[in-house]
């Protein structure tokens, strides 16, 4: 893996996901823009602004555990920090091991430097049917990550979501965040998937 790249104020954020009924394990990463140089303050910052409704479609036996916070000054070690009360807020039945519900980032400025994703593991069976979530479960996902990209600010220390561009070294500010009705997968998680 290439190293990380040094972004002025920017911290890398893996959140850490664990399922308690198989015990299989995801991770999203988030990029955060703060001037605050303390991994406590920013991780304190980022857990106040969840809200539940981020994890409509998250099978409700999955939770995040842990954080995993890089700040991309080039030298700074990682600050890793128990997580409480972020749990799946999904059906208690099944969920699609290989299927995530995509998060998208979207800036104010065009090109794909300028825009991510996120992908939400163990997607809960009863939020989707024939390939969709369900519109109420994309509307309810919608409005759990606008309240976390209007709370962050509103923070000490003052943070902000941001897409990070690796290749060019820069962070854009996200704007809105959509909730795309049809399934997503990321390579890695489509392996969970065995064909007999």
């Amino acid at each position: 893996m290439p190293p990380l790249p040094i972004i002025t104020n920017v911290w890398r954020v893996a959140l850490e996901w664990l399922h308690s009924g198989t015990g299989q394990i995801a991770a999203n990463v988030i990029h955060i823009r703060t001037a605050s140089t303390s991994a406590s303050a920013v991780a304190a910052a980022i857990a106040a602004s969840f809200l539940n409704k981020m994890w409509t479609t998250v099978s409700s036996g999955a939770s995040m555990h842990a954080m995993d916070l890089t700040r991309l000054d080039g030298s700074s070690a990682s600050y890793h920090t128990t997580v409480s009360g972020q749990n799946g807020q999904g059906s208690s039945g099944d969920f699609e091991p290989g299927s995530s519900t995509v998060v998208g980032l979207h800036t104010a400025l065009r090109g794909r430097s300028h825009r991510g994703r996120v992908y939400l593991p163990f997607l809960a069976e009863g939020q989707a049917s024939n390939g969709l979530l369900t519109t109420g479960q994309a509307t309810t996902a919608l409005l759990g990550w606008s309240y976390f990209v209007a709370h962050l600010p509103l923070q000490t220390p003052l943070c902000f979501l941001v897409v990070a561009s690796y290749k060019l070294s820069t962070a854009t500010d996200v704007v809105t965040t959509p909730v795309l009705r049809g399934y997503g997968t990321q390579r890695r998680r489509q392996e969970r998937v065995r064909y007999p």
